[in-house]
């Protein structure tokens, strides 16, 4: 009983923050639209988009990889009560420190202490589930997962480094924005959210599925590495960078099509379930083939060079990943497993109407980045941007509220 309160505790608080997440993305889009002299643009979207990594993502990817891939005796450990404490905490001050001070020494103090709670969250998780009778395939992916998020923090550590030296070393900047961006994404999100599905996929599934699932774990893994090389071609590295590159463009590519092989193997499986949550979960997996596809491309350099060099694609490409895929998944999750009420018609209307958001969002971005990458600019934009945050935080909202509302409903039946 105290495992499941924690549980619901930590899932509560994770969508919580969803919605102060969506509430930081409707003050930027609307600092870009009206005059707010009392808001610092670049402070609030650092705040935004740490907060988006550690108060929802990763506070929510790792309350399911303890309460769902480890035994009930070792998520019991009351270690995991404290990390997860750390996580959440460390965040909601990390709001106020970026949008009142920038890369101040408090919000860098802060961030040095969330990363050091995710390290020791991978160590005492990896060593768990290791012990643990997990399928292989699952271990390869969360513990991969964790370590792309442990490798991830050499690009904040980087740009401190650039921060305290003042350098103004653009190249290095963005290379290291853009490890971080990547070993987030690419690495921990992505590998996290497969950890979780096959967790689940892999024992109702035939022994030719699970072969195939097997392999594309296996080149999702190999594949972060690599690929994390397509970030550097934009400044024309050296020989070596480029072969390397190549190798991870095969490797994106090849885990595309191992994908589409058991998507297409396993897709029975999914017909009992309910029409929400095939309808959310069709729309998450989407978007990671979306990403995979259009990652591999990357490898040449007219397009490489129009992607990294044009912020709406990016910002397009970043919300793609987090919100189409990762996002919807957590959401999905939570639907599937009993932390939404899913008989409930405003349940069901919070999350088509927050997954509609999505899609308008990244439809916006798509086309605003080709705008861009053909040198035309259209003012629309971001008023329309605007429209859809305001969608986002009231899908946000009505998902927070049927949260709280199922919870009341299981304190009175017990």
């Amino acid at each position: 009983m105290l495992e499941l309160k924690s549980k619901n505790l930590w899932v509560s608080l994770s969508i919580f923050n969803l919605l102060l997440l969506a509430i930081l993305g409707f003050i930027l889009r609307s600092k870009m639209l009206f005059e707010m002299p009392y808001l610092d643009y670049n402070h609030v979207a650092d705040a935004h988009g740490h907060f988006a990594f550690g108060g929802w993502a990763t506070l929510a990817l790792c309350t399911l990889f303890v309460y769902e891939l480890l035994p009930q005796e070792k998520a019991r450990k009351r270690i995991y009560q404290y990390l997860l404490g750390c996580l959440c905490i460390f965040s909601w001050i990390l709001i106020f420190t970026f949008a009142l001070s920038g890369n101040s020494m408090f919000s860098n103090m802060f961030s040095t202490l969330f990363i050091f709670t995710t390290y020791t969250f991978t160590f005492v998780f990896s060593r768990d589930i290791l012990r643990s009778e997990a399928n292989f395939t699952v271990k390869l992916l969360s513990i991969s997962s964790l370590v792309s998020l442990t490798l991830s923090s050499i690009g904040p550590f980087m740009l401190a480094i650039l921060f305290s030296i003042q350098s103004l070393n653009a190249i290095l900047y963005r290379d290291a924005l853009f490890t971080y961006l990547h070993l987030q994404y690419n690495g921990f999100f992505t590998l996290a959210v497969f950890a979780l599905l096959f967790y689940k996929m892999l024992p109702k599934v035939n022994e030719k599925s699970q072969k195939l699932i097997g392999q594309f774990a296996i080149l999702l893994s190999l594949s972060v590495i690599p690929s994390l090389f397509l970030s550097y071609l934009w400044h024309d590295p050296q020989l070596l960078f480029k072969i390397v590159a190549t190798a991870g463009s095969m490797l994106v590519f090849a885990t595309f099509i191992w994908f589409v092989l058991f998507a297409a193997q396993v897709r029975k499986t999914f017909n009992s379930l309910p029409l929400l949550i095939k309808y959310l979960g069709t729309l998450s997996m989407l978007a990671f083939g979306i990403k995979e596809f259009l990652q591999g491309f990357t490898i040449f350099q007219s397009i490489g060079d129009a992607v990294f060099g044009s912020r709406p694609t990016i910002i397009g490409f970043l919300h793609l990943v987090f919100l189409g895929f990762t996002s919807l998944f957590i959401l999905t999750w939570y639907l599937n497993h009993g932390k939404l009420a899913i008989q409930s018609y405003f349940t069901r209307f919070a999350l088509i109407l927050f997954s509609i958001g999505i899609l308008l969002n990244e439809a916006i971005l798509m086309v605003q980045g080709l705008g861009s990458m053909f040198v035309l600019s259209y003012s629309l934009f971001p008023k329309m941007l605007w429209y859809v945050s305001i969608i986002l935080v009231g899908g946000a909202f009505l998902i927070l509220l049927s949260r709280w509302s199922l919870k009341h409903k299981q304190n009175i039946i017990s």
